[in-house]
């Protein structure tokens, strides 16, 4: 008749030593699951393990800890330095560590083997996002990510795409963008009954007769805008001291007292005379008693 084995127990101290690690590491021990709680063996017994349970959590433990990759392991891994690894993880394109341990930051081989298996490698005809800036004929400063389609993968965390994926973004970028009389209006903060006293306005598209073309209508402002600035035959109200000898305040109460020639024309509500408008007006405009000159307009 064969007898039973006698159970052995062990205390929290001889179980460490077992271990061969101290006392205070048995509850880390628990928390990962390679020890079972304690029993308690009667009042005042204290905690206790038995003798067959430490094999099994040092076996499992010990397998656990080599599938642990630290920083040196997870950079020859990926085939970077460790300078490399760390310039990742502050831009937070590898994954976050697992845990750490008295070496420091650690992996488990299955998290790295999971990024591996999504850091494809890209074919040759594939673009990063300054290809896909280029591509898309946009800069690489201003490229809305958001307006991209998914990416068709990643390498070290940088997404990347193929032409083809691309294309589609490319013909919609790129449409006439229309702009109705209203919008031309807000666009280029000129009012609507202003905007049709101003020569040479493009015409609207063909199709849509209440349409512009948004960079047909730019052009074209950009052309006239500068055609006016750089006009001699056209004076603003600044110009008027010059052309008048009148001070620029004088210029500013006869305005408002409506005692200058009406305007030729405004642009974004400021007028604008023609210079023989104003040298005609300058020679007939009357003058103060005894055929002199008002005296706020007299030279000091």
């Amino acid at each position: 008749m064969t007898m039973p084995e006698e159970t052995v127990w062990l205390t929290r101290s001889e179980t460490a030593a077992a271990l061969g690690v101290g006392v205070h590491a048995l509850p880390g021990w628990i928390a990962e699951g390679f020890l079972p709680l304690p029993t308690r063996r009667g009042r005042g017994a204290g905690h206790h393990w038995r003798l067959t349970d430490i094999a099994p959590a040092l076996a499992a433990r010990a397998a656990h800890v080599q599938s642990r990759l630290h920083i040196s392991d997870v950079a020859a891994r990926l085939g970077v330095s460790r300078e490399a690894l760390k310039s990742r993880r502050r831009r937070g394109t590898i994954p976050p560590p697992d845990g750490r341990d008295g070496e420091g930051s650690w992996w488990h081989s299955s998290t790295i083997d999971a990024h591996q298996a999504d850091d494809q490698t890209p074919p040759d005809a594939v673009m990063g996002l300054a290809g896909a800036a280029a591509f898309l004929h946009v800069g690489r400063s201003t490229i809305n990510l958001a307006a991209l389609p998914h990416p068709d993968g990643r390498r070290s965390g940088v997404s990347w795409w193929l032409p083809q994926t691309l294309s589609p973004t490319r013909t919609l970028l790129h449409q006439p963008q229309l702009w109705t009389l209203q919008e031309v209006s807000a666009h280029l903060r000129v009012p609507v009954d202003e905007l049709h006293a101003i020569p040479a306005m493009p015409a609207p598209v063909a199709t849509l007769p209440d349409r512009w073309e948004a960079q047909e209508i730019r052009l074209w402002w950009t052309a006239w805008w500068q055609s006016i600035r750089t006009n001699p035959d056209v004076l603003f109200s600044r110009d008027l001291p010059e052309v008048t000898g009148l001070t620029y305040d004088t210029i500013r109460t006869y305005n408002a007292k409506g005692r200058l020639p009406s305007p030729d024309g405004r642009l974004r509500g400021l007028p604008w005379w023609h210079r023989r408008t104003i040298t005609d007006w300058v020679t007939t405009r009357p003058l103060g008693p005894g055929g002199r000159r008002p005296i706020s307009e007299r030279s000091s």
